[in-house]
C-alpha cells in the first residue's frame, strides 16, 4: 500500500479505531495494535468479527486469535502497513513450508491480497533454488 494510500485510509490527524488483538497460547501470546481500517479493508472475518463489537473506551475493539501463530500475525501486520512488499528475506518464514503455513493463514482470516503476496514470494524462493 502506497504511503499516499494509507494516508487517505487512516487519518493521522483524528483519534483512530484501534484493535487490541491478542495472538497465540500461553507463552508465546503476543498483542498487537492495528488500525480497525486496515483490518476491516483486508480481511472478510475480520471485518465480520469486528462489524458486531462496539468499541471500548477510547476507540478500542479486542480480538483473541488463540490458534493462530504470533509470526504470521506479525507478518500480516507489517504487510498492512506497507503492502507493497512482503519482505520475508530473512528468518525462519522465508522457508516454503513456513509460507504455506502463513498462505493458509491469509485463507482462515479471508486475505486474498496477503495470499497473493506470499504465491510471489514462494515462487521467488523456489526459482532461487533451482
Amino acid at each position: 500500500m502506497a504511503d499516499d494510500d494509507l494516508a487517505a485510509l487512516i487519518d493521522f490527524r483524528l483519534p483512530q479505531e484501534i484493535v487490541k488483538v491478542t495472538v497465540g497460547k500461553r507463552k508465546e501470546k503476543q498483542t498487537f495494535y492495528v488500525h480497525k481500517k486496515l483490518l476491516v479493508q483486508n480481511s472478510k472475518e475480520f471485518a465480520k468479527e469486528l462489524a458486531s463489537q462496539l468499541g471500548e473506551k477510547d476507540n478500542i475493539y479486542t480480538m483473541n486469535l488463540p490458534h493462530a501463530d504470533p509470526k504470521h500475525f506479525g507478518v500480516l501486520t507489517k504487510w498492512l502497513y506497507s503492502e507493497e512488499n512482503l519482505d520475508l528475506s530473512s528468518g525462519p518464514l522465508q522457508l516454503p513450508t513456513s509460507l504455506a503455513l502463513l498462505w493458509q493463514f491469509g485463507a482462515k482470516y479471508g486475505i486474498p491480497s496477503l495470499q497473493n503476496g506470499v504465491m510471489d514470494r514462494l515462487l521467488k524462493v523456489l526459482e532461487s533454488a533451482e
